[in-house]
């Protein structure tokens, strides 16, 4: 078993972590190690035991420990995430899931650094509760998407002679901010979670589904048809939608400006452009739910014919 801070050091370099980036998570991980080493071997411990029913406790001790050595709970959290993914890489071995679904998954780590730094200005995550899924071995990303089980959230659903109803077992997806949403890198993923989970649906086609801010059908105004998020949301059947009062999702667009006035965001790309034009219009953000089909062949939903992937 490698020592945790060196395999913090295996890891940054795997997850291509920036060079201040390192030196601010290798410092604070020398300070808990070497101010609270047994303390944070039983955390880890206590951690992967059941990540998720474990988490808000332990999270809670490493803020106190964190605190007496004058580190931010978000690289704290970091780091005992990072230190905690060696156990996670020995249960992917020990399961027989590939090394490539383990890299894939566990670069999660280095999208939520990069957002945690562009929002907060700090080396971490402010997001550590989302990674117990993936500690846990209940969330995997295959390619470029994120999948988990959860339950069917609308009342019923029918496509290709198959129904769906509300709280039937589905497979859902999650978007990392890891770089363009295109339809070869998401009919990849879709290929590659249907080859996953193709037996835990005992030979039905896979059923597909997303909650997602991306999947709000007022995008087809605000974006040419051509767009990847446009593309994206065609991809499902989008069974329902709804605006919101505040755009919570705004820092995913621009970051630590996610929060000023409508006529004041930045309009540095397009699409920070087109939601500044959409907001400062009097519109809202919103989100939508969608769902689709997959049997490994044909690529299904109930609003048009069969395609082939």
């Amino acid at each position: 078993m490698i020592q945790p801070n060196d395999y913090l050091i295996k890891l940054m370099e795997e997850l291509q972590l920036p060079g201040e980036a390192r030196s601010v998570l290798m410092d604070a991980g020398g300070k808990l190690m070497e101010q609270h080493c047994a303390e944070m071997q039983h955390l880890c411990d206590k951690f992967m035991e059941d990540p998720a029913k474990n988490a808000e406790s332990v999270f809670k001790q490493l803020d106190q420990a964190a605190e007496v050595c004058g580190i931010h709970t978000y690289t704290a959290s970091f780091v005992f995430l990072c230190w905690n993914a060696q156990e996670m890489q020995k249960r992917y071995h020990d399961k027989g899931i590939s090394e490539e679904i383990f890299h894939d998954t566990i670069m999660d780590l280095n999208y939520k650094l990069t957002e945690c730094h562009q929002v907060y200005n700090i080396w971490g995550t402010f997001v550590r509760n989302w990674f117990s899924g993936f500690f846990a071995l209940t969330r995997f990303a295959l390619g470029r998407l994120q999948y988990e089980f959860s339950s069917f959230q609308a009342e019923s659903y029918t496509a290709a002679g198959v129904t769906i109803h509300k709280g039937d077992r589905v497979l859902t997806m999650h978007i990392p901010s890891s770089g363009p949403l295109t339809q070869k890198a998401r009919e990849d993923s879709y290929r590659r979670a249907y080859e996953f989970y193709k037996n835990d649906f005992a030979g039905n086609p896979v059923i597909f589904t997303c909650s997602s801010w991306l999947l709000y059908p007022p995008h087809e105004q605000m974006f040419p048809m051509s767009s990847n998020i446009v593309s994206f949301m065609h991809d499902f059947d989008i069974i329902y939608s709804e605006e919101t009062s505040d755009f919570d999702n705004a820092w995913r667009i621009y970051g630590a400006d996610g929060n000023k006035p409508a006529d004041q965001l930045p309009r540095n790309t397009s699409i920070q452009r087109a939601y500044a034009d959409w907001l400062q219009n009097g519109n809202k953000a919103g989100w939508g739910y969608g769902v689709f089909l997959f049997d490994g062949r044909r690529f299904v939903r109930r609003s048009d014919s069969s395609e082939h992937l």
